[in-house]
């Protein structure tokens, strides 16, 4: 089953033309010591390592655009952007998540 977040992320792909890259704020799936597929939330240092990476990213990529999925992508995009002295694609954009209803919200 799909998270709500991943829900939202396919619908808004769902037909685009363009060739498109994802990468999640933190690359690796954190999870407990021992417990291997359970989740839990990223912290600091995780993502300041997957916004460097990130950085890295867009510097041989050098996308037209980037779209962030939920607030902490927003936020690590944002921070990525701040911190690169070189251009950077138009401004990120943050896809809602679905409503209860199983509607998804469009981004500016």
């Amino acid at each position: 089953m799909l998270y709500e977040d991943g829900l939202a992320v396919w619908d808004a792909l769902r037909g685009m033309e363009e060739t498109f890259f994802l990468w999640n704020v933190v690359p690796l799936h954190p999870h407990p010591p021992g417990a291997p597929f359970s989740n839990r939330a990223h912290n600091a240092a995780e993502r300041a390592a997957g916004e460097a990476i990130l950085s890295a990213l867009i510097g041989l990529l050098r996308p037209e655009r980037i779209i962030a999925v939920g607030r902490d992508a927003e936020r690590a995009a944002a921070r990525v952007a701040d911190s690169r002295a070189g251009p950077m694609p138009r401004s990120p954009r943050r896809v809602p998540r679905r409503t209860s209803c199983g509607a998804s919200g469009t981004g500016p």
